[in-house]
């Protein structure tokens, strides 16, 4: 048994190699002039040479190396801080694969995955692939600060009826369509471990040892070389004047531009292509959390993952965050590349009877512990909507409000602000600039987290005297205040029970019912 494993991780790791081999040896030429110019004028840091970090001890009885001058990691013969400041610095992702079926789910994989949340790779980013022949015994818990799942379902086939080979089969098709877009390092490993200390640089360096010493140089030469090209465009991006995406001269039959000069998105007034250039030099990642809680249902959570998967910013690193009271209330979620998820519970609280101010507070909580460290952007939504066009990066800014599609065509005068002078979320009557809809808001994290926060306060506030108003009503209130630099269209979310205007062009979020 022990011989078979050993062969099925040598034959994993050729996997790996290949992967790696076929994610950076195709490079264009105008990538590889890039890389030697950025290359001419900037210093980046060398490569980890063995002796910086392994310190084997001759006094120690066991083999140091192996014959081919490989190290063999013990404890005590590595140098932990070298190695930790030099992969922090390159803000690697590591991948971590656990094949898991029959029995094996219901014995082994909550551990499994427990004990690999709580010592795998501690304070680096990691995605989890779990690979499971039933969706329904995932075994759900919440996961650390950076650090994401995603769930590849297994169909078992009958020519296959060797396990390994499958699971060979299966990991590889994998790399090949998802993994290897993801992470820099990739372990695989078997579901009936449990890790019981960090496991962290030793082993990315014995693995990087274990493997030909030339082809881990190729590799390295040519990441290192990408990494130069990320430093050189770091160096070199400036975020694109508005004038230079933003044309509001193209929808004169529409508001494109507010009191304040902040931009409204609509079909037709921006190029995305500008945008991209300067958003892919970054490599952001982009958070969407979800509120699946109470009246929102199974299926409206199913078809809003759907749909965000294939609309919600393509090609750019994406973690659904998703908010449940119930871990039965996840569905099979099958994800393309580029993104992930994270399943957080939301925790009742008996002083509080708002939903909405239930579902915050949880949000609150989740973006100082979580979320903030895992994301550039962040945005918020409600599951009982679906996309139905792309939802790109000229969504992206510092505070981003959604216009409401029943308020945008009416008169400011009926807009349904908070009138009670005694309540925070107040507006005067001969006050006000739009009404926002509470179904979607984004922005940076800070942002997003300022605007939860000053909502949590006008709650308390109101309850205190006695007050009660919507958490839509607390949003209007915070926008007319702090201006958002960003309004989205009512293209962005509409209610397809409305006749669609000739100011709608595309619909990027329908409403899925009148509830949101």
């Amino acid at each position: 048994m022990r011989h078979k494993r050993i062969t099925i991780q040598f034959l994993l790791l050729l996997l790996f190699l290949w992967a790696l081999h076929r994610k950076y040896y195709h490079l264009s030429t105008k990538k590889l002039q890039r890389i030697y110019q950025c290359w001419s004028v900037n210093t980046q840091t060398e490569e980890l040479k063995l002796s910086d970090w392994f310190l084997p001890n001759a006094s120690r009885p066991m083999k140091m190396t192996t014959n081919w001058s490989a190290p063999i990691v013990w404890h005590g013969t590595y140098n932990e801080v070298v190695l930790e400041d030099y992969y922090t610095s390159h803000k690697i992702t590591v991948g971590l694969t656990v094949f898991s079926v029959g029995r094996y789910t219901n014995h082994y994989l909550h551990t499994f995955l427990s004990s690999a949340d709580r010592f795998f790779m501690v304070g680096q980013k990691v995605i989890i692939y779990v690979l499971i022949d039933d969706f329904f015994k995932m075994p759900w818990l919440e996961l650390s600060p950076l650090r994401s799942i995603k769930i590849f379902e297994i169909r078992r086939e009958k020519r296959w009826q060797d396990i390994s080979m499958m699971r060979m089969k299966t990991i590889s098709e994998h790399i090949v369509d998802h993994i290897q877009y993801e992470v820099d390092f990739l372990f695989c490993m078997d579901v009936d471990q449990i890790f019981r200390l960090n496991i962290k640089w030793k082993m990315l360096l014995l693995i990087a040892f274990a493997l030909s010493l030339m082809v881990i140089k190729h590799h390295f030469r040519i990441k290192k070389y990408l990494q130069k090209i990320n430093l050189c465009w770091d160096q070199e991006a400036e975020e694109p004047q508005l004038s230079k995406w933003f044309n509001p001269k193209k929808r004169p039959d529409v508001i494109t531009t507010t009191g304040w000069l902040a931009p409204v998105i609509w079909q037709g007034t921006y190029d995305r292509q500008v945008l991209e250039k300067y958003y892919k030099r970054l490599n952001i990642t982009i958070g969407l959390a979800v509120d699946a809680s109470g009246k929102f249902s199974y299926q409206d959570l199913q078809q809003f993952i759907q749909s965000a998967n294939k609309h919600f910013m393509i090609g750019y690193n994406v973690i659904f965050y998703i908010l449940v009271d119930s871990f039965s209330r996840v569905p099979p979620i099958v994800l393309g590349p580029l993104r992930t998820f994270k399943v957080f519970l939301i925790f009742r609280d008996s002083m509080w009877e708002d939903l909405n101010f239930i579902y915050m507070k949880n949000l609150h909580d989740y973006i100082i512990t979580h979320i903030q460290h895992e994301v550039n952007f962040l945005f918020i939504m409600t599951a009982n909507q679906i996309f139905k066009d792309d939802f790109g990066v000229e969504t992206l800014g510092k505070s981003v409000a959604q216009l409401s599609a029943w308020w945008y065509f009416k008169n400011v005068k009926n807009f349904p602000y908070e009138r009670r002078s005694k309540s925070a979320a107040f507006i005067p009557f001969e006050e006000g600039d739009f009404y926002y809809h509470s179904a979607i808001f984004g922005g940076t994290v800070q942002e997003v987290l300022d605007l939860i926060t000053e909502y949590q306060k006008g709650a308390i506030q109101d309850t205190k005297n006695g007050l009660s108003s919507t958490y839509e009503r607390h949003l209007n209130k915070y926008f007319f205040i702090k201006k958002p630099t960003k309004l989205l269209s009512p293209e962005y979310n509409w209610d397809p029970s409305f006749r669609i205007p000739p100011q709608i062009k595309c619909v990027k979020i329908a409403w899925q019912s009148k509830g949101v």
